[in-house]
């Protein structure tokens, strides 16, 4: 068990299976079993800063999602244009 490096004093553990898409392993809350998003880190300090010091940016559900949707449908129209020209290819 280890203890959070950014003094947060949560305890921290790591599942090798929780990995991030980088490939490293996720710290998880002890407490929780859910991922340890640390507010001291580096990293969430400066968002916070950029953020005009209010808190963390956050993204609605349906933010996500819409976002997710639109590259989905940039990839259906990729794959449409494909078929269209394998189709040309064999009439």
């Amino acid at each position: 068990m280890t203890e959070c490096q950014y003094g947060c004093g949560k305890e921290l553990t790591w599942d090798k299976s929780r990995k991030s898409e980088s490939g490293k392993m996720i710290p998880i809350e002890k407490a929780t079993n859910e991922p340890h998003n640390c507010p001291n880190s580096p990293y969430n300090k400066k968002m916070k800063e950029q953020d005009g010091g209010s808190g963390y940016k956050q993204t609605s559900p349906q933010q996500t999602m819409d976002s997710s949707e639109a590259v989905l449908k940039d990839r259906v129209s990729i794959l449409e244009a494909a078929v269209e020209a394998i189709q040309k290819k064999l009439e």
